[in-house]
């Protein structure tokens, strides 16, 4: 029971004959442990690899994360030489910027936007499908360039009371 998997301890409801055989004992590999009661594992085990370098988990570590790391270029190329010129698309910062005044236009958040310093900043008005109109707010789908994430993210760009 010392097994860094997990384990399941199996009853036997059915009594124990030659015609009848349990789940527990079609799929064990009969590990029985003090109890009377039938070890199985939820995992197989897995035997170290050879290769320790192509291989997703080593033999003493835990198993590999689901999310890889993500890694992001620093080479720039200009397509000088005999490499082409590959260039990258920027990522933007996106936000539903929520809880502000129903009169407010795309525009005139826009240009609150670019007062406080965002460049590049692009907002849409969302409407909802079923056409439903809200009372006292509406809400805005709001982007821009990564570069400016700090001041994106800061509370003191945005207008007092929205939420993001």
């Amino acid at each position: 029971m010392h097994s860094s998997y997990k384990q399941l301890l199996i009853v036997e409801v059915c009594p124990h004959d030659n015609n009848t055989p349990s789940w527990a004992n079609i799929n064990s590999s009969d590990k029985v442990n003090n109890d009377g009661f039938t070890v199985v594992n939820q995992h197989k085990e897995h035997k170290p690899s050879s290769t320790a370098g192509n291989s997703r988990e080593s033999a003493n570590s835990e198993p590999a994360s689901y999310h890889p790391r993500r890694l992001i270029g620093t080479k720039v190329n200009d397509g000088a030489g005999d490499q082409p010129a590959v260039v990258t698309v920027q990522r933007r910062l996106m936000a539903f910027v929520r809880r502000l005044q129903k009169d407010i236009t795309e525009e005139q958040l826009c240009l609150w936007l670019v007062a406080v310093g965002i460049q590049g900043i692009k907002c849409k008005k969302l409407v909802s499908k079923d056409g439903k109109q809200f009372q006292y707010n509406t809400t805005f789908f709001v982007s821009c360039v990564a570069v400016l994430k700090d001041l994106f993210y800061n509370e003191q760009t945005w207008p007092a009371g929205c939420e993001l």
